[in-house]
Formats: C-alpha cells, structure tokens, sequence
C-alpha cells in the first residue's frame, strides 16, 4: 500500500444484529420475497456516521447499510482507502451530498451522475487499498461512503445482495496536501484503452527532479511508463516497446514504486505518463480485463541555489554597489518562494534579504563571502556561497575647506583645514608651500596654520594619501599683501620761502613691510581746490620725494604729502 498519512481515521465496523454496538436504527422498509430473494421496498435510511464518531470493529449484519460522512472536500482531495471484507461480500459505494439521496431512496444509482464509478467497488471480499481523489470538475462538496449488504431494486440487479453477516475492518485517511503531488487518486480503464494521464503541463522539469511513481493494483494487469515526446509520437503510431528507460512498470500485479532522476540531457523537456490496458508490450500486460489501480506521482524537486552576478566578482572596488541574484536556479515546479530565501552578506548568520536579488556595497578590502539559504516547503534547507574579492582601486580626494583663492596680510595667521575623501582610508595627509613641506600628519581631516612674511602670491598644497598608496592633491592660491600704512615723519622745506621765491620740500617715510615703490603725492595750499572737484586737500600740486614749488604772494599755507605703498596703503603728513 502507499504510506498512510497523518490524521488517519481508524473506522472500524462492527455492527452485527445481535452485537452490543449493531444497528439503533434498522431499516424499517418492507422485505419483499421474490424467487428466494428479498428486494428492500421503498426508501429506506442507513445508519449513519461521520469520520470522528464511527465506532470500533464488527460486523455488517444482513440487509443492512451504513453511511459515513467524509464531510466537505474540495477538487483534488485525496482519500486513502483501507478496507478487509470477510464473510459476506459487500458494496462499497461513494457518492456526492447531492446524490446519496439517490441511493437512499431506491433509485437508480448506477449511473456517471450519482455514483463515484471509479472508486466503488461491488461484490468487496477481502483485503483492497487505494486512494481516491474528489474530481476537479466538481466544486466543493460533501462526500459520503455507503458500505452496503443489502439486496434492493435501485442495484439493478448488479452488485451484492447480502445473504449473510459481512465482517468489515476500515480505515479512510484524509491525505495531507502535497504541492509536489501531481496525481494520487485511483484510475479505471476498460480492456483495450490507454490513457495520458500527465503531461507537459506537470511534468516540464528540472534536471536532478526526483520522480516516485507508485501503483497499487486494485483489479487487473496493467502497463505503465514516462516517455518523451517523440516517444510518445511513436507509441500512438503503433510501437510499444518505446519509453525512458528505466521509468516502465509493466504487468503490475503488486505495489510498486519506480523513483527516476530527470537526467541533464532531459532538463526542461516535456514528459508523458502513460497507463496502459492494451495488449503487449512484451512483458507487459495483455488488456484483457478492466483495471483498476491506485497511483500516486510526487516530485522532489532540486533545489540547486545558484548564485549569479553581471559584476566581475574577481574584482570589485570599495564602495562599489554589487547585485546578486538566483535567477538561475532550477526552479520550474515553483520550489523557490522568495520568502524562503535568506542571504548572508557577511556570514554573520543574520538574513539580509528575503527576495531573489541583493544588492552589497563592501566597506574593507579583502575577500568577502556572500551565501544564499533555500528553505523548501518539504522541510529541505540548502545553502550556496559566493566569494568576492574587493581591492580599493579608487585614489582618495584632496579638497581644502574654503574658496580656492584667499586673501592676507603680512604676518597675519591663515588655518586652512583638509576635507578630503576616500572610499576606505585616508591615512596621511602632507601640507607644502612652493614645494617645501611643511606639515605631515598620519591622519585625516587635519589642520594647517601658516603666517606669511612677505607680500606675494602663494601656492598652498595639500596632498592625501590612502591604505593602499594611492595618492592626491590639490591646491589653493594665497594673496599677501601690506596690510600697514607707510610711517611718516614732519614734512621739511629748504630754499626760499618768499613771495616768488623757490623752495624744495622732502619727507621721510618708512615702510617695512613694502619699503620699495612707495609713492609721493603733495598739495601745496590745503585751502584751495586746484584739481576742481570740490575738495582742496586732495590736490595734486606735485610728486615725488623732493618736489620744488613757489608761492606769487605773502602769506601762510598749509602743505601736505600723501605717501602709499604697494597695496594703495596711504599716510598723510
């Protein structure tokens, strides 16, 4: 028998006229006699059970029926059937909820649209085990069984007629839904047919599937086999002796089971189950009889994660964004769903993704292994590991906090402060002047503090260096200038001071800081406008260090002298 699963239901009869737990509630409808055979009258009831309150073991006393409620099932429900008959042979018939009334009140039953053909039996003496699935034509509904050991019209003559006690032991088993169960349910053919039971549509798979076929002969010999397509094309034609080897199973007279290995050369192929009930091939059965037998075909899909990436996993820069992904993992009967997926980035054991990408970006050079975990719904948990290798290929960034061009007097303090970059380290950062250094700092985001003792232009360079060696710089422009006035002394005079007479005048003027180019600017009477703009001190009556100037009448006059050096700093005297 195939295996039973969980919530099996040990239904067990042991109804006997006489016994203990017998019938509560006989039929009460009229025996009629007629040739020595008693016909059941009318309508009539069964007792009745559902799957939870039938009782133990006993018998099924003479012209009597019970009624077994398997309750609601939908399409493709299977049911496992265990059933040992002694005694009197026995009807075991399966009806919807809509037509056990059928049965029930002496119709007709023997009919497509009211019974369950395939998985009633008549005339049951002995042991017998199959499954039965609800069909998928049939919306949800509910199900009865009806064991029977009565003689009534609504048999049409066919079937057992009761006569004596029937002792009955059964066990119904609702089997647990299997996603990878392609076919579980019992199959009937008539001598001579043949019947494609699956097809492309279920049996496209990957290589390394695992494929259990398994019968239970219920009633007859028969044939089965997995074939290719063209295979398949030629058995129709006429041969038969054409499948893949190792997948037949021919004159199946007991419980078997055939596990095959979808082979590589097979991956994504469309495949054919067969059952047959014709005559050869050789070896095979002779289709002289009806079958009936149980099969079950269930898939262990591969699980393969396989780890693929458009990125040169060889060499990746830090920092740099890396996609992974498991797109091409065998995964054509659905056995991946991406909830069940777990990525580890670091090996740390923590999920950093339940979906069938992840993107990484790696902080540190070295080799870093990334891995995926497959959690199949059968309870399976596969792992795959791919290793990247990052180097920093990028050269840090040298960039000085500020505008590019600065401005500052002599002797006056510049800070400039480094906010360089890089995609790992930044390991040393040097400061230079004209190409002399002047700071060097194993560290990043320094600082650097300088005084300038002359005017000038100036080039400040920062250069930063990072773990690997790669190196950059980058440079700003400083502008010094005077930022004093020239010191002056009293403004003296030689010559003649009298009206038409010549005098040279002279000042002394120091400037440290710029004592080369100074200028000299003098006005001669501070109370009158010679240059006509409204404002008699800024007159230009002469320049240079020793001007001479004659004055046409008596009088006194006030002189200055305006020097200014080369940053336009001026003093007056």
């Amino acid at each position: 028998m195939l295996s039973i699963r969980p919530l099996t239901l040990w239904l067990v009869l042991l109804l006997a006229a006489l016994s203990p737990l017998g019938l509560q509630n006989p039929p009460t409808s009229e025996l009629i006699a007629e040739d020595n055979v008693a016909y059941v009258g009318e309508s009539f009831n069964c007792v009745s059970y559902n799957m939870t309150t039938f009782p133990g073991m006993a018998a099924l006393a003479d012209q009597t029926c019970v009624e077994i409620a398997l309750g609601q099932l939908e399409p493709g429900a299977s049911v496992g059937i265990d059933i040992d008959v002694t005694g009197q042979a026995i009807d075991f018939l399966v009806f919807s909820g809509n037509a056990v009334s059928v049965y029930k009140n002496n119709q007709s039953y023997r009919n497509d649209a009211f019974w369950q053909v395939d998985t009633s039996l008549e005339r049951l003496n002995g042991s017998f085990g199959w499954h039965w699935a609800v069909p998928d034509d049939i919306s949800a509904t509910y199900w009865y069984v009806i064991l029977d050991n009565m003689n009534h019209s609504g048999d049409d003559g066919v079937g057992a007629i009761g006569g004596a006690t029937a002792l009955v032991n059964l066990t119904l088993t609702l089997d647990v839904p299997n996603v990878w169960t392609l076919h579980n349910s019992l199959i009937r053919l008539a001598p001579g047919q043949r019947r494609e039971l699956l097809g492309p549509t279920e049996l496209t798979l990957d290589a390394g599937t695992a494929v259990s076929v398994s019968a239970i002969p219920l009633i007859g010999v028969a044939d089965l086999f997995l074939m290719t397509q063209q295979q398949r094309d030629a058995y129709l034609a006429g041969s038969s002796t054409i499948w893949i080897p190792g997948t037949d199973m021919l004159a199946i007279n007991s419980e078997q089971t055939q596990p095959w290995i979808v082979p590589a050369e097979m991956d994504g192929e469309g495949l054919y189950l067969f059952l047959d009930n014709m005559d050869g091939p050789t070896g095979g059965g002779d289709g002289s009889s009806e079958i009936r037998l149980t099969i079950e075909v269930v898939l262990q899909p591969v699980l393969a994660p396989t780890i693929s990436s458009t990125d040169d996993l060889s060499s990746v820069d830090i920092g740099e964004e890396v996609t992974l992904d498991i797109n091409n993992t065998p995964n054509r009967n659905g056995q991946i769903d991406g909830a069940s997926i777990e990525w580890d980035h670091d090996t740390d054991g923590t999920s950093h993704g339940s979906q069938f990408w992840t993107s990484i970006i790696f902080s540190t050079p070295g080799t870093h292994r990334v891995s995926v975990t497959i959690n199949a719904s059968d309870g399976r948990s596969v792992t795959a590991a791919q290793d990247i290798v990052v180097y920093d290929q990028s050269a840090p960034v040298a960039r000085i906090a500020g505008p590019p061009t600065l401005q500052r007097d002599i002797a006056a303090q510049l800070t400039l402060t480094s906010t360089s970059t890089d995609n790992w380290q930044i390991i040393r950062e040097q400061w230079s002047l004209g190409g002399v250094v002047l700071q060097i700092r194993n560290e990043s985001a320094t600082s650097f503090t300088h005084a300038f003792p002359a005017t000038g232009n100036y080039s400040l360079t920062l250069t930063v260096e990072d773990g690997v060696g790669m190196s950059h710089s980058t440079s700003i422009q400083v502008i010094v200038r005077d930022g004093t006035a020239p010191l002056l002394q009293n403004i003296t005079a030689s010559g003649s001071t009298t009206a038409g007479g010549t005098a040279s005048f002279t000042i002394v003027a120091a400037d440290p800081e710029s004592p080369d180019n100074l200028t000299y600017v003098w006005d001669f009477d501070l109370n009158v406008d010679t240059g006509g703009d409204g404002n008699p001190r800024n007159d230009v009556d002469g320049q240079g260090l020793n001007p001479s100037w004659s004055w046409n009448k008596a009088g006194t006059y006030r002189v200055s002298c305006t020097v200014t050096n080369v940053d336009e700093r001026s003093n007056t005297s």
